[in-house]
């Protein structure tokens, strides 16, 4: 419709954004010009729950598609999604045919942590009420006008991986044989988490999921 753009939003009509949406994308935009490893810049966090997400001047970047409102550059679209787009009513999940043609591309994608964007929607194609309040509910949604943005020139492919392992030195370890229903399993004031997952195999993922909890 506007082949001269450089860039395009993609949204869903059940979102609501944060007052900084376009503030978010405009200190963004640099960013994906410069690194060519990077398709697009999403609102949404996966895991952006009350009591995970903090800074909303923090990004992340990955190769996992977040989707839920993204901006991505018109040649990404005409050379990788729009050779492959589905036809209307094939019932394929966007999302879902999103990270499968994404897949062995090394292309990545910027997030924050606190989302630019929240999801109202309770009935749909894909979403249900009770799949709502278990999952969308409890995301939070960036309040204010503006944010500056941190750590910008440390999101590049290598320097992000710097970044990463600087995070994990700094991280307490969580001690994973407490019970994590405990009240203080997580020490409060406690900003950067880890927990390691020793995995000497494939075979033992598959059995973990086979095998009943103990």
């Amino acid at each position: 419709m506007y082949p001269n753009k450089e860039y395009v939003f993609i949204m869903e009509d059940d979102l609501v954004v944060s007052p900084d949406f376009f503030d978010y994308f405009n200190q963004l935009l640099p960013v994906l010009r410069a690194d060519k490893t990077l398709f697009s810049a999403s609102t949404w966090n996966d895991n952006g729950y009350g009591h995970a997400a903090k800074d909303p001047t923090m990004i992340y970047r990955t190769e996992f598609f977040p989707g839920l409102g993204w901006i991505m550059s018109n040649k990404w679209w005409l050379e990788v999604v729009e050779p492959s787009w589905p036809k209307c009513c094939q019932g394929y999940s966007w999302d879902l045919f999103m990270r499968e043609i994404l897949k062995g591309r090394g292309l990545d994608t910027l997030y924050p942590d606190v989302s630019r964007t929240y999801h109202i929607g309770k009935s749909g194609a894909n979403v249900q009420n009770s799949f709502f309040n278990g999952y969308f509910r409890e995301h939070v949604l960036a309040k204010e006008p503006h944010y500056e943005l941190a750590g910008l020139d440390r999101i590049g492919p290598k320097s992000y991986s710097e970044l990463i392992a600087d995070l994990i030195t700094r991280a307490t370890v969580v001690d994973h044989t407490n019970d994590p229903c405990e009240q203080h399993f997580i020490t409060e004031g406690t900003d950067i988490l880890v927990m390691y997952y020793y995995q000497r195999d494939s075979r033992e993922s598959k059995q973990a999921l086979l095998s009943p909890a103990v």
